[in-house]
């Protein structure tokens, strides 16, 4: 990136395409990962459902798990999303 700003001319343009690739897979990667916390978010926010149907109520280690699952599920989607 360097040689880019410093002169565009003198970038080798298989490597510049090698590097843009490399960029975009890395993305792809990340965004998959982020995608497979959010599924594991859905899951733990099912079981807690659950939880609190069987129990009829959630103690307050399970309100803060719960709690705590919101902030992340919003990070994650403010994340993917931009």
């Amino acid at each position: 990136m360097q040689k880019i700003r410093e002169n565009i001319y003198d970038v080798d343009i298989k490597e510049f395409e090698k590097l843009v690739g490399s960029t975009y897979a890395l993305l792809e990667e990340e965004y998959g990962i982020m995608n497979e916390i959010r599924d594991m978010i859905v899951l733990s926010e099912e079981r807690l459902k659950e939880e609190e149907t069987s129990r009829g109520t959630l103690d307050e280690e399970m309100k803060r798990a719960r709690s705590e699952i919101a902030v992340i599920r919003r990070n994650i989607n403010t994340t993917i999303e931009e």
